[in-house]
Protein backbone atom coordinates (compact mmCIF):
# COMPACT_ATOMS: atom_id res chain seq x y z
CA UNK A 1 0.00 0.00 0.00
CA UNK A 2 1.19 3.52 -0.89
CA UNK A 3 -0.34 6.96 0.83
CA UNK A 4 0.11 9.58 -2.58
CA UNK A 5 -1.19 12.14 0.04
CA UNK A 6 -3.66 13.86 -3.04
CA UNK A 7 -7.17 13.87 -3.98
CA UNK A 8 -6.92 13.36 -7.53
CA UNK A 9 -7.60 9.88 -8.23
CA UNK A 10 -5.60 10.88 -11.63
CA UNK A 11 -2.19 12.01 -9.98
CA UNK A 12 -2.50 9.03 -7.68
CA UNK A 13 -2.44 6.87 -10.37
CA UNK A 14 0.64 8.79 -11.87
CA UNK A 15 2.46 8.55 -8.96
CA UNK A 16 1.54 5.23 -8.96
CA UNK A 17 2.91 4.28 -12.36
CA UNK A 18 6.21 6.02 -12.18
CA UNK A 19 6.51 3.98 -8.58
CA UNK A 20 5.75 0.44 -10.54
CA UNK A 21 7.91 1.90 -13.12
CA UNK A 22 10.99 2.13 -10.79
CA UNK A 23 10.26 -1.38 -8.97
CA UNK A 24 9.93 -3.19 -12.02
CA UNK A 25 12.88 -1.83 -13.39
CA UNK A 26 15.06 -2.16 -10.21
CA UNK A 27 14.00 -5.20 -9.22
CA UNK A 28 13.97 -7.97 -11.92
CA UNK A 29 12.84 -10.92 -10.27
CA UNK A 30 9.59 -8.62 -8.74
CA UNK A 31 6.92 -7.50 -10.86
CA UNK A 32 4.36 -5.12 -9.17
CA UNK A 33 1.11 -3.21 -10.54
CA UNK A 34 -1.59 -1.30 -9.48
CA UNK A 35 -4.58 -2.78 -7.79
CA UNK A 36 -7.12 -0.73 -6.34
CA UNK A 37 -7.47 2.74 -4.98
CA UNK A 38 -9.64 3.61 -2.30
CA UNK A 39 -10.18 6.61 -0.25
CA UNK A 40 -11.26 6.19 2.67
CA UNK A 41 -9.38 3.35 3.75
CA UNK A 42 -9.16 2.18 7.99
CA UNK A 43 -5.63 0.33 8.59
CA UNK A 44 -5.99 -1.83 12.21
CA UNK A 45 -3.36 -4.33 11.75
CA UNK A 46 -0.88 -5.86 9.38
CA UNK A 47 -3.06 -7.69 6.93
CA UNK A 48 -6.23 -6.34 8.29
CA UNK A 49 -8.04 -3.67 6.58
CA UNK A 50 -11.14 -2.21 5.46
CA UNK A 51 -11.26 0.03 1.92
CA UNK A 52 -14.17 2.09 1.49
CA UNK A 53 -15.89 2.46 -2.19
CA UNK A 54 -13.53 3.55 -5.03
CA UNK A 55 -14.50 4.14 -8.89
CA UNK A 56 -12.98 0.87 -9.35
CA UNK A 57 -14.85 -1.41 -7.05
CA UNK A 58 -18.12 0.33 -7.63
CA UNK A 59 -17.75 -0.60 -11.50
CA UNK A 60 -16.61 -3.91 -10.82
CA UNK A 61 -20.22 -4.70 -8.53
CA UNK A 62 -18.42 -4.21 -5.44
CA UNK A 63 -19.19 -1.88 -2.31
CA UNK A 64 -15.76 -1.79 -0.11
CA UNK A 65 -12.97 -4.61 0.47
CA UNK A 66 -12.38 -5.72 3.97
CA UNK A 67 -9.23 -8.32 3.93
CA UNK A 68 -8.35 -10.14 7.52
CA UNK A 69 -11.19 -8.44 9.48
CA UNK A 70 -13.82 -11.04 10.86
CA UNK A 71 -17.52 -9.36 11.11
CA UNK A 72 -20.24 -10.27 13.20
CA UNK A 73 -23.90 -11.45 12.17
CA UNK A 74 -26.29 -9.56 14.60
CA UNK A 75 -29.27 -10.83 12.73
CA UNK A 76 -29.19 -14.23 14.47
CA UNK A 77 -30.76 -14.98 18.16
CA UNK A 78 -29.05 -15.83 21.50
Amino acid sequence: MVETNTKNIEEAYKIGEELTKIVNEDIKILQIKIGVSSRPLLLLAKKRYAAGPSSQLVTSGKTHITKGIETVRRDWCD
